[in-house]
């Protein structure tokens, strides 16, 4: 359902990177807009295309397959 990616934890990280040392070192790009409607081929062509040196996933009961499926699992 369209709007319940609300990433809690991924805006606790990002809050909490602004405020350490380690910050200079690491930008955060913002998670593509087709999330939440996109299928899996679709999103993980979308953050392929963002070029990321490093992938962080917050993972909830009720997205961990889908992370599963976009980040090399089963």
């Amino acid at each position: 359902m369209p709007g319940e990616n609300v990433m809690l934890a991924a805006a606790c990280l990002q809050h909490a990177l602004r405020g350490a040392r380690e910050s200079a070192h690491w930008s955060i790009l913002p998670t593509p807009a087709a999330q939440d409607a996109s299928g899996n081929a679709h999103l993980a062509d979308a953050i392929a295309g963002l070029d990321p040196a490093v992938l962080a996933s917050t993972v909830y009961l009720w997205n961990v397959e889908r992370n599963i499926r976009l980040f090399g699992g089963a």
